[in-house]
């Protein structure tokens, strides 16, 4: 399958559990607040693939402290939860691109990089954890840029390095 393109879109996926992948979305969302549609995606395998179609969920609470509730607090103009497993990426794809409306895309997701193309790919990776995990690994060549957070003495999350983001043209 050939990757699809999706301008105005960041990616964003994570080596680790825990790395920092919501902070680093709640970040870009609060700097542009309105103007993004932010999406988590989760694609099943093994025991637990058994969706028969992807699902698209609309996050409406800003307050449940799930992370679509976390991005939707944060600033997202919309957030939705995609839940597939790869043998339905197809419609799955086909259910993302019809959430573009005219602005950009942020996604949540390690395994949609083997999908899309999107304007850029960053993968979080939390300091000192030597393991990743296995969404990540088939991914990992695939990053634009690989971010490495730590905490800081306040407990606030740091990223090494610092990212910027900005979109041009599409990309």
């Amino acid at each position: 399958m050939e990757r699809m393109h999706i301008p105005e879109m960041i990616l964003i996926g994570g080596l680790h559990r825990n790395a920092g992948k919501t902070t680093l979305s709640a970040r870009i969302l609060a700097a542009a607040p309105g103007t993004i549609t932010a999406v988590k995606v989760t694609v099943f395998r093994g025991a637990h693939a058994n969706e028969t179609s992807p699902v698209l969920l609309a996050e409406e609470r800003p307050d449940t402290g799930k992370d679509t509730s976390r991005l939707l607090a944060a600033g997202a103009a919309r957030v939705f939860w995609l839940r597939t497993d790869e043998a339905h990426m197809p419609r799955a794809l086909s259910l993302l691109d019809g959430l573009r409306d005219g602005g950009p895309l942020l996604v949540e997701s390690n395994t949609l990089r083997l999908f899309v193309e999107p304007s850029l790919f960053y993968l979080v990776s939390r300091e000192g954890d030597p393991g990743a995990k296995e969404s990540a690994t088939r991914v990992r060549h695939l990053a634009d840029r690989i971010l490495t957070t730590r905490l800081d003495e306040a407990g606030e999350v740091v990223y090494t390095p610092l990212p910027r983001v900005a979109f041009s043209g599409g990309k």
